[in-house]
């Protein structure tokens, strides 16, 4: 019986050796970072893009049921239709508000004051570095309109603003 110990020890000593050479044993645990994680099944990754005149609004993303969104970058610009119903527009302060169905997430002034800035192009780049979720279900909107303006008849129709935005898809 003793020769029977001493053999079952030593065998499986030599099964523990050879698994360790090999890396058979699993990794360490490693949780996931704080927050949203990634698990999609397909690329994540989204990205969307376009325009709205002062006054409207677009829908940028929609988080299909039982998954999040997590928008990790905005880009903003500010445009006019044609040259010369720019060029007509004394000065403008618009507005672009981001919101979900909770609310107003983010605000950004786009600034122009007039004419003679007409080759400047505002662009407002924001990178989210903890992202900005939307829900489950919910949807992440643009709304664009002029705040201060000195010929508002002008400005209005013809006023832009354009938009990127860039996220992924995330568990909730």
């Amino acid at each position: 019986m003793k020769g029977w110990t001493t053999a079952a020890v030593v065998f499986l000593a030599l099964v523990l050796g050879v698994l360790v050479g090999q890396g058979r044993f699993p990794a360490p645990a490693a949780a996931y970072p704080a927050g949203s994680a990634v698990s999609y099944g397909a690329n994540p990754v989204l990205a969307q893009g376009g325009s709205v005149t002062a006054g409207s609004s677009a829908v940028l993303f929609t988080a299909p049921a039982g998954q999040d969104i997590v928008v990790t970058d905005l880009v903003l610009t500010r445009g006019y239709t044609t040259y010369s119903d720019y060029a007509s527009c004394a000065s403008a302060i618009v507005t672009v508000t981001v919101s979900t169905s909770a609310g107003t997430v983010g605000t950004v002034l786009l600034g122009y004051a007039g004419p003679t800035t007409f080759a400047d192009a505002e662009v407002v780049t924001m990178s989210l570095s903890s992202g900005l979720p939307v829900a489950a279900g919910d949807r992440l909107t643009l709304a664009s309109t002029v705040t201060a303006s000195a010929s508002t008849t002008y400005c209005d129709p013809n006023l832009t603003v354009g938009y990127t935005a860039t996220g992924y898809y995330a568990e909730p």
